[in-house]
């Protein structure tokens, strides 16, 4: 379930296991990639962890996703812009 992925990657941040929590984030990604929660989640552990580049082609990646999904798309977008931070 993308909600447990969601928990163990906020908990493996926490715990500052940089790496686990990408790799929690990212499944949580795979599992439900039209949620704007999952991607928003990914981009900001990208951010943290230093990978800026990577954070914008997630970013770049969740829009077309999100995009499939109209009801979702402005609160998908709102999601991903918060957690960019103004990165892009």
């Amino acid at each position: 379930d993308h909600k447990l992925q969601l928990l163990r990657g906020a908990l493996l941040a926490t715990a500052r296991d940089d790496a686990g929590a990408l790799a929690a984030f990212r499944r949580a990604v795979e599992l439900a990639d039209r949620d704007p929660e999952t991607w928003g989640s990914l981009v900001s552990q990208l951010v943290r962890y230093g990978k800026l580049d990577d954070a914008k082609r997630a970013v770049a990646e969740a829009d077309k996703k999100l995009s499939a999904a109209p009801a979702a798309t402005d609160e998908a977008k709102a999601a991903i812009e918060i957690a960019l931070g103004g990165l892009y």
